[in-house]
């Protein structure tokens, strides 16, 4: 591919096409494999939410639902239905994922999960705002696809809470031993911030 695309031999028409050669194909694999794939055999519509551990065959191999791929999920059928075609199937499994979410996502102070049981209840928490940051982004590309406000300002709320964690994490249950960046600032500014600030932001 890196020789197809070399600039020094082609001209810029010739590049063009070929780049649209290539965006034939992935929207081909899109649209005829990956995601008739995903739509056959992640939905739970008997519980809610997705799975995400599939086999090759579409075997299900772990029932749990990991919050931050149910989230995934709700954000990867929402952006479908709001840019690649407006098909309902995209937009019933979003809504099955944000529902789940929403029902059992969070534990009683507002923190997230990590993952769940495949009805729901709790498996694993981990003192750490990584699975809220993909439910945030589910709520806001949900927003855009049904134009209903209140995921809207469910992922502004969501986004203040994780600023919040990321600034105190006791509010997630950890233990506060010393605080590093009284020594060490470039300790705490570690690569896992601002991955979620540009993330939310953009």
């Amino acid at each position: 591919m890196d020789q197809e695309l070399n600039r020094t031999d082609m001209t810029e028409i010739e590049l063009y096409n070929k780049l649209g050669e290539f965006r034939s194909v992935y929207r081909k694999n899109l649209s005829e494999s990956v995601i008739p794939f995903w739509l056959k055999n992640s939905p739970d519509w008997k519980n809610g939410g997705t799975f995400s551990c599939l086999d090759k065959d579409g075997t299900v191999y772990d029932t749990k639902k990991y919050i931050w791929l149910v989230g995934r999920s709700v954000w990867m059928f929402s952006r479908l239905f709001n840019e690649f075609d407006k098909d309902s199937k995209y937009f019933d499994v979003a809504t099955l994922g944000v529902n789940f979410l929403q029902k059992h996502a969070e534990d009683e102070l507002g923190r997230y999960y990590f993952s769940l049981t495949d009805n729901g209840k709790p498996w694993f928490y981990q003192r750490k705002p990584y699975a809220a940051v993909f439910a945030m982004l589910a709520y806001l590309e949900y927003y855009k696809a049904s134009g209903e406000s209140e995921f809207k300002e469910q992922a502004v709320q969501l986004f203040w809470k994780i600023n919040d964690w990321i600034e105190d994490s006791t509010k997630l249950g950890r233990l506060k031993i010393f605080d590093f960046r009284l020594i060490r600032p470039q300790w705490y500014f570690n690569k896992f911030t601002p991955f979620i600030i540009i993330l939310i932001c953009n």
